[in-house]
């Protein structure tokens, strides 16, 4: 009986294992990596996770000044940009420039809003 009882204790340790390691290696793969991160991440040869780029002079502060790059899409009626380095989707507070570049890979630039869910767009143009 007692055996048993281990045999089953070990499966059970073996199934919390293999379900549990993946779920952390994924929660640590989306945190944002550092600079010096990044930089061993180059020197490996590996591709550094893409940050949004933030003017200097605003640097830190909560509206920064952000470049976004991705794709243009409705949803719900509204204009929605998709990250194309993080999949995040963004609802952008200027409908009328987003509205011509529907389905178009752009740079969006402004500042995320306190949710973080609504670029509050300064430009849009097309993709570099």
């Amino acid at each position: 009986m007692k055996f048993a009882q281990i045999v089953t204790v070990l499966a059970l340790a073996a199934v919390l294992a293999a379900v549990t390691i993946p779920a952390l290696a994924q929660q640590n793969s989306s945190a944002p990596m550092t600079n010096n991160q990044q930089q061993e991440a180059q020197n490996q040869g590996q591709q550094p996770q893409a940050q949004p780029q933030t003017s200097d002079s605003q640097a830190g502060s909560p509206a920064a000044t952000t470049a976004f790059q991705g794709t243009i899409s409705r949803s719900h009626g509204e204009c929605v940009l998709t990250d194309s380095a993080t999949g995040a989707s963004y609802k952008l507070d200027d409908q009328q420039k987003a509205k011509d570049f529907v389905g178009k890979s752009v740079k969006v630039t402004g500042s995320l809003d306190a949710s973080g869910k609504m670029i509050h767009v300064s430009a849009i143009g097309p993709a570099s």
